[in-house]
């Protein structure tokens, strides 16, 4: 795979004034480079949104707030599209801090590798205790459509 891979990312364009809305956020499309050596490249099945993330869209906390223009830091969930790292094959779950994108280069060292099963879907290896929610994107590539699986999920990404 040497073509170059259009990622899209939810990034954070404008700051909450009071609550949040769409329009803080753009959904933009950029060019991934080919992952370098030891690195992966996964196809974010879901990603988290949690409670720790909504002062971070405005100012700093115990954690720097949100850079204008980048997508918005969180873990993700996802397949690995391509391998140039040792042990990392196709096909192989992951957790990463992807980010709110569809595709992310990571260093394979600071991913974790995960093993779905029947009764054990891949977004359980989200975090729970600190994460009200999780969006997942059907029907095709994330970030396609407006489909969430929990009644508590945050409809965040645009159509």
């Amino acid at each position: 795979m040497n073509a170059a891979l259009t990622a899209r990312e939810l990034v954070l364009s404008s700051r909450p004034r009071g609550r949040i809305e769409p329009e803080c956020f753009t959904l933009v499309e950029r060019d991934l480079p080919a992952p370098k050596r030891g690195q992966l490249l996964i196809r974010a099945d879901r990603f988290s949104v949690d409670p720790s993330m909504i002062p971070r869209l405005s100012v700093d906390t115990y954690a720097r707030a949100f850079d204008l223009g980048t997508p918005v830091e969180a873990r993700s969930v996802g397949q690995v599209v391509r391998s140039t790292a040792d042990g990392w094959s196709e096909g192989d779950w992951a957790v990463c801090w992807g980010g709110w994108r569809d595709h992310a280069i990571v260093d394979a060292g600071e991913a974790v590798r995960i093993e779905p099963r029947a009764g054990l879907p891949p977004h359980t290896w989200l975090p729970s205790r600190d994460s009200w929610c999780s969006t997942t994107c059907t029907g095709g590539p994330p970030l396609r459509r407006r489909s969430c699986h929990s009644s508590r999920t945050a409809r965040c990404i645009p159509t």
